[in-house]
């Protein structure tokens, strides 16, 4: 039988409010009484609105791992990536269609019309 490592992080909790109140650990869940103050106790992570929960109650959590902001895909970087494409397809389709035109436009055209697609598809992923 194999087994799932659950994360936990270790912190400490005090109780400000005036309810008992319940977190979740490992192994089922820890009570904590009004002005209990606890200290590195392992639970389970918590979101941003259980903390906002908590807090509303007069929990408080010391040592929990901040949640990092998610990077956010640079729009007008890739829009600009997709309008260079864009002008580079044009050329080089521009290149492929004169008289006399060999492999090395055919070449130039599909590596353009790649590079293209890529970049449409990375701003169109972006958007979403």
């Amino acid at each position: 039988m194999e087994y799932q490592k659950i994360e936990t992080v270790t912190v400490g909790i005090s109780n400000t409010g005036g309810e008992t109140v319940v977190v979740r650990t490992i192994d089922g869940t820890l009570t904590v009484r009004p002005g209990a103050k606890l200290k590195n106790q392992p639970i389970l992570p918590l979101t941003e609105e259980q903390v906002d929960l908590y807090k509303s109650k007069g929990v408080k959590f010391t040592g929990l791992p901040k949640n990092e902001p998610k990077d956010e895909p640079d729009i007008s970087a890739l829009e600009k990536t997709a309008t260079d494409a864009k002008a580079e397809y044009l050329k080089a389709q521009a290149a492929s269609q004169k008289q006399g035109a060999g492999e090395a436009e055919k070449k130039a055209l599909q590596d353009a019309t790649d590079k293209l697609t890529a970049a449409e598809q990375a701003l169109s992923d972006a958007r979403q």
